[in-house]
């Protein structure tokens, strides 16, 4: 596969790239549980197919995928020839800070967790999610620190991930970036991205396109996955989706294949970012960027409307949420070990749903036994015998997608 430069940081990388926040197992975000041994075994097919390029984060699945990762370095003995592995600064989960003391903290762990020297590629990810943009922005803040990595050769290129175009661009205009990151964006159901393009075109910064299934519906169909950027949708939010799957059923090729080959045959981006689960998606994936598609199917999507919006306006953002069978799970484990697990700042944790969830009468119908007072921590659950009451040693619970720790 033809690889296309990395602006000017000599690094080169496959026009299709796999994204690998699915495979930090988070079940929140995308409606299924990923299992240790399918992600390892969906990684090694990566590494041993024609693409060079791959994606994580510190954050996905709160170092999840970053650890599985690492793992998979270590079983092949490194990274193949001319891999090019991204992975991004995220900002401290619990309490949102963003600043060069978290930078330094960030990049130690991703080493860590991947078992690495060094990576190739850096991007700071999600600012508009921190505590404090100025910690960000500042001189000597989290951007800065972003480019001393670079002069101290921890990294190759840097750049910057993230979706709220309204403070990404100004960020992108100051800084000499090499790369950028922008998902959900530029799809077949949305261009709100095109303008940012441009400039990044001028600058000779390389455009990572992701999420080219806006979510995934445009891969899975809005009939199995009735969903846009993540979010439940109705029939009318869906009526642009269905217009699009008309178009590819007349013509019989797959939406996923349309959807793809929008993005990989646009000039200004330099590679397209496919989030992957299992090891069929990565055949599936190579099979659509292959595909010869029909001229007059080409023509009919392109005379198909699209937005201009933000996509991810109603988005509600959960880094770390848990799903109600291991929300179901840990409160029975509180039950029985009479511990309290508290969450100190639910708005931190992206919990506030989980709450309303564990409240509803079907979980509480699931979970007979319990209990729960309408606050925002977990600190007075209790049994039914002895009535709604606080218990004792309270802890702080750190959610890890399906798996938890107590520091």
């Amino acid at each position: 596969m033809k690889k296309q430069k990395l602006g000017t940081s000599g690094l080169s990388v496959t026009p299709v790239a796999f994204g690998a926040s699915a495979l930090g197992n988070m079940p929140a975000t995308y409606g299924y549980e990923v299992s240790e041994a399918r992600a390892q075994i969906t990684l090694q097919k990566i590494f041993e197919g024609p693409i060079n390029f791959l994606d994580t984060s510190n954050n996905y699945g709160l170092g999840r995928s970053e650890s599985r990762i690492g793992q998979a370095i270590k079983a092949r003995g490194g990274l193949p020839d001319g891999f090019v592995l991204a992975t991004k600064l995220d900002r401290d989960m619990q309490t949102g800070r963003f600043d060069a003391d978290r930078v330094a903290r960030s990049i130690e762990e991703s080493l860590t967790r991947l078992g690495l020297n060094c990576v190739p590629l850096l991007h700071l990810h999600d600012p508009e999610h921190a505590h404090d943009l100025d910690e960000v922005t500042r001189d000597g803040g989290a951007i800065d620190a972003l480019f001393k990595l670079k002069e101290q050769g921890l990294v190759t290129a840097v750049g910057l991930a993230m979706g709220a175009l309204d403070i990404m661009f100004p960020i992108l205009k100051a800084y000499p970036f090499d790369s950028l990151i922008s998902h959900n964006r530029f799809t077949l159901l949305n261009r709100s991205a095109g303008p940012m393009f441009d400039y990044a075109q001028t600058q000779d910064i390389a455009v990572f396109n992701a999420a080219p299934y806006a979510g995934g519906v445009l891969a899975k169909g809005s009939h199995i996955l009735p969903k846009i950027t993540y979010q439940p949708a109705n029939a009318k939010q869906l009526q642009p989706v269905r217009a699009l799957e008309d178009v590819c059923s007349r013509h019989n090729i797959p939406l996923g294949a349309a959807a793809l080959q929008f993005s990989l045959s646009e000039r200004r981006v330099t590679s397209t970012i496919v989030g992957v689960s299992r090891p069929e998606r990565v055949e599936e994936t190579l099979e659509w960027a292959a595909l010869e598609l029909p001229e007059p199917a080409l023509a009919e999507l392109a005379q198909l409307t699209f937005d201009l919006g933000d996509p991810e306006a109603d988005r509600v953002y959960k880094p770390g949420q848990y799903s109600p069978r291991l929300a179901a799970k840990l409160l029975a484990e509180a039950i029985r070990s009479r511990r309290a697990y508290q969450l100190a700042d639910t708005k931190a944790f992206g919990c506030a749903g989980c709450l309303t969830q564990i409240e509803s009468p079907k979980f509480l119908s699931f979970q007979s036994s319990m209990s729960l007072r309408s606050n925002t921590n977990f600190s007075t659950i209790g049994s039914t015998e002895n009535a709604v009451r606080p218990l004792r040693f309270p802890a702080l619970l750190i959610p890890f997608q399906n798996s938890y720790y107590i520091p």
